[in-house]
């Protein structure tokens, strides 16, 4: 009987183990789906305050060429201007609730699009100074700021593109 009994143990041990591993899965599988709901409200709640979301020159691009919604795009480099603006730009977003999308420029050198981005609009055809803030809408950049500018001006080119 003692054999017998093992065995029934064993297998009972073994269906709760089945049965155990199934709670896990369960478990780890509504983890997750709670993380990914966490991750999408705190994207959303983020891009309600404002502020900057990074995109490649093909976005950029797609959105120059299909987008009739006014965009605000904050174009940036690795230097001094662009550095000394970044804060600034943040805090005018967050401060006003709006949205713009960063295109770093250091990345269109390095991929030689370059001469592809200066000719995409009129307004980067013959020169461009960044940090450069450029608002678009039906296939047209509509206003810009080249250069690095202070919180009150910013404010006051958000306000009169009337994308706050």
């Amino acid at each position: 009987m003692d054999k017998k009994d093992s065995v029934k143990k064993e297998k009972l041990t073994t269906k709760q183990k089945i049965q155990n591993f199934g709670v896990k899965k369960f478990s780890v599988l509504i983890i997750g789906l709670i993380m990914c709901l966490v991750g999408v409200l705190y994207v959303a709640l983020h891009n309600a305050q404002g502020g900057l979301i990074e995109i490649e020159y093909k976005e950029y691009k797609e959105y120059y060429e299909k987008a009739s919604d006014k965009k605000l795009v904050y174009i940036a480099g690795d230097d001094d201007n662009s550095r000394e603006f970044l804060p600034i730009i943040n805090a005018v977003l967050k401060d006003t609730g709006v949205q713009a999308y960063y295109l770093d420029m250091t990345k269109i050198i390095t991929a030689g699009k370059e001469t592809e981005f200066m000719g995409l609009t009129d307004a980067t055809k013959e020169s461009y100074m960044i940090p450069m803030v450029m608002v678009i809408e039906n296939k047209k950049v509509v206003d810009t700021i080249q250069g690095y500018t202070d919180r009150d001006t910013l404010k006051k080119f958000i306000e009169k593109n009337k994308l706050a």
